[in-house]
């Protein structure tokens, strides 16, 4: 003897299924679209950061090119040498200021291919802008560049030793 169930009492029994089902989807859905907006802001986030830090990073960059151009260009026109005994400050739109400091040239001779060259080795520094000098270590120093300037005659030869950006 087979025992047959009404239909309606199987409804009863599933009733509430599609319920749980459909708050099972939505709770789903819910730390699917959490976890995609903490990526998106934390993402938003680091990018101003990095964009900053770039921004610091060429300013100090171009900033320092521009003093080892001059200081080649004073050495070229036998110029005053005590050129990188103050510090410079460069501003460009929309970037952070920067000063730019330089040791006093080291003086040396070297021979090469029968021709006796000066040399003067020079190291730059370059610091977002405040008030404080720019060394070594100072907490806002971007960039450090060793940069070798040869002379013979009237040519000037430029050699760059190191170009180290920080932070």
């Amino acid at each position: 003897m087979t025992r047959h169930t009404h239909p309606s009492s199987r409804l009863e029994r599933d009733r509430g299924a599609a319920l749980l089902i459909a708050i099972g989807f939505m709770v789903l859905v819910g730390f699917i679209v959490g976890g995609l907006a903490a990526l998106i802001s934390s993402g938003v986030g680091d990018t101003v950061t990095l964009k900053n830090a770039r921004d610091r990073q060429y300013a100090a960059d171009a900033a320092v090119q521009q003093d080892v151009v001059q200081l080649r260009t004073a050495l070229v026109s036998n110029a005053n040498p005590s050129w990188c005994s103050s510090a410079h400050t460069y501003t460009d739109a929309g970037t952070p200021s920067i000063k730019v400091a330089c040791t006093s040239p080291t003086f040396g001779l070297t021979f090469s291919n029968g021709v006796i060259y000066a040399k003067r080795n020079v190291t730059f520094l370059a610091c977002t802008d405040t008030s404080a000098a720019c060394t070594d270590s100072s907490p806002t120093l971007a960039l450090r560049a060793e940069v070798d300037f040869s002379k013979a005659g009237s040519a000037v030869t430029t050699y760059v030793q190191s170009w180290s950006v920080i932070k």
